[in-house]
């Protein structure tokens, strides 16, 4: 199923005064750009905002418009395309919770805002490589062997770690390293079936 984004509805979220669409209609790629203080940031939050909404709720009431007429709740609404079958489905910010291709996007998005980056980046200087890009891309994935999200299962690695070494933390920590490498192998496969 190939899935593209044809419409994208922001109203009253952080720069977005009233109702703006931006149309896609082929699903074609975007390339934003603009001044400072135009949206291009309000955007990008917006369908980040989107897709973590599979997964939890969001309050968007904290980064409404300064603006906006009393009574009027900020949204975000997305349309997409099944390019196969040309069906269009609509869906808004907290209403997507159990729509398949939309968790999975969520799960293989690479947002990374100012403040994923420096989690990032502060983490990478007390160890290297790309490992801890990974974790806070995919800390909401849920793997269904335990019902855990990786963030939960990284933590409890954490943990055991830091305890006093025995025989028994071993066990445990080798049980929690498999259950983690289990649950990346299941993530895995799951982003590379066709979406």
């Amino acid at each position: 199923m190939k899935q593209r984004i044809i419409s994208i509805e922001i109203k009253d979220y952080r720069a977005f005064l009233k109702k703006h669409e931006i149309v896609l209609p082929a699903g074609q790629n975007l390339l934003l750009y603009g001044e400072n203080g135009s949206g291009k940031s309000s955007l990008f939050k917006g369908l980040q905002a989107f897709l973590n909404s599979s997964v939890r709720a969001i309050n968007l009431n904290n980064e409404s418009n300064m603006f906006k007429e009393d009574g009027e709740s900020p949204n975000i609404g997305v349309k997409f395309k099944n390019f196969e079958d040309d069906t269009v489905t609509s869906h808004f910010i907290n209403e997507v919770k159990g729509v398949d291709f939309i968790e999975k996007a969520n799960l293989s998005k690479a947002f990374f805002g100012y403040a994923e980056i420096q989690e990032v980046h502060s983490a990478g200087r007390l160890k290297s490589g790309h490992f801890y890009a990974l974790l806070a891309i995919l800390k909401d994935y849920k793997y269904e062997g335990n019902g855990q999200k990786v963030n939960d299962m990284w933590d409890g690695i954490k943990t055991e770690g830091e305890k006093r070494w025995s025989q028994a933390h071993e066990g445990r920590m080798n049980g929690w390293l498999s259950t983690f490498d289990t649950a990346m192998q299941e993530l895995r496969k799951t982003l590379t079936d066709d979406t």
